[in-house]
């Protein structure tokens, strides 16, 4: 193996790395502004319906799917199943939840339950299941430097400003010509 090969495959092994990482600490950011201390409590399906839009680092890959398990016309209680879906094709079936309207089902999303409910899994078996299946997929690699950012107007490479690029490596220009967005009024 060359030293080049050597070089490229540390470099992967700590993109994985550090790419784990990240995912779990926002995951567990995500679920501490949930209101969840401990980890082996069961969750309320529901409420992660709305985690690929808070963690932005997971809105491609992770999707949190509702589907009609039971109608009873009479009652109008609706049972609904939940998936969660990592990279599109690993599932895990995260429980149950009944309502008895619509309305019920639209105050359900991102609060704790009301009607009686079959939780599957716990916060960490959530946690584990999204890390663990995105570091075992090349597609799974999150990059927490690009998200949430865009090429600044003028970077500055060699001490000269240019339009739309970004410094070089080893350049003597300041910044990564990368800035956060700035609000639109």
């Amino acid at each position: 193996m060359s030293a080049l090969t050597q070089d490229d495959a540390l470099v992967d092994r700590l993109k994985r790395r550090l790419s784990k990482v990240f995912g779990h600490k926002k995951l567990v950011e995500y679920f501490n502004r949930k209101g969840f201390t401990d980890f082996d409590e069961y969750v309320y399906p529901p409420m992660l319906q709305d985690l690929p839009m808070i963690i932005q680092e997971f809105r491609n890959k992770v999707e949190i799917t509702p589907f009609s398990q039971r109608v009873d016309p009479t009652t109008g209680v609706v049972m609904i199943g939940w998936n969660m879906f990592v990279l599109g094709i690993n599932r895990s079936f995260l429980g149950y939840s009944y309502h008895q309207s619509a309305q019920d089902l639209k105050r359900a999303f991102g609060a704790r339950p009301e009607l009686p409910h079959e939780p599957k899994k716990r916060v960490r078996d959530v946690i584990d299941f999204i890390v663990e299946t995105l570091d075992k997929n090349r597609d799974g690699l999150l990059d927490p430097v690009m998200v949430g950012l865009q090429p600044s107007r003028a970077a500055k490479v060699d001490g000269y400003a240019h339009q739309g690029m970004a410094s070089s490596p080893g350049s003597s220009g300041g910044g990564s010509g990368y800035e956060r967005p700035t609000p639109v009024n």
